[in-house]
C-alpha cells in the first residue's frame, strides 16, 4: 500500500489535478468497470490461494501456490492483507484514471487491464479457483 500512496503522490505533483477528470467518457467508464471486474477475479483467485496453500502439495512437501508474485503481498499473505491489498488497488488504480489526463488515462487502464488478464487466465489455467 506504501507504493500505492507515492504513486498517487506522483501523479499529483506532476501537476495533474481532478480537473483532468473534465472529460471523462463512456469509454473511460467501460475501461475502468473492466479492470475493476477483472481486480475483483484477481481477489478472488488470491484469496482461493490464501485459503488452500497445500492443495494440491508438491512431492517435496513444498506449498504449490504462491499468493502473488507481488512483494507487497509475499507469498504467504493473510487473508485481511489480501482484502486490504486488493480494496487499495481498486481505489487507487480508479483515483489514478480519475486524474490523469485522457490520453494518459487510456493507455493507464489498457495496460492494467492487459496486466490483468494475463494474471487471471494463467492463474486458471494452473487450476486456481476463485473464493470469497
Amino acid at each position: 500500500m506504501h507504493d500505492m500512496k507515492k504513486l498517487l503522490l506522483l501523479v499529483f505533483l506532476a501537476g495533474c489535478s481532478p480537473a483532468c477528470a473534465d472529460d471523462w467518457t463512456r469509454e473511460d467508464t467501460y475501461r475502468q468497470s473492466a479492470l475493476t471486474a477483472l481486480l475483483v477475479v484477481d481477489w478472488a483467485q488470491t484469496r482461493w490461494i490464501v485459503k488452500h496453500p497445500r492443495d494440491p502439495v508438491q512431492p517435496d512437501g513444498t506449498y504449490q501456490w504462491r499468493a502473488e508474485g507481488n512483494r507487497l503481498l509475499g507469498e504467504h499473505p493473510s487473508i485481511g492483507r489480501v482484502n486490504g491489498y486488493f480494496a487499495a488497488s481498486i481505489i487507487g488504480h480508479a483515483a489514478i484514471s480519475y486524474v490523469l489526463p485522457r490520453d494518459w488515462r487510456e493507455a493507464w487502464q489498457y495496460v492494467w487491464i492487459g496486466i490483468e488478464i494475463n494474471t487471471t487466465r494463467r492463474n486458471h489455467a494452473m487450476g486456481i479457483r476463485m473464493e470469497f
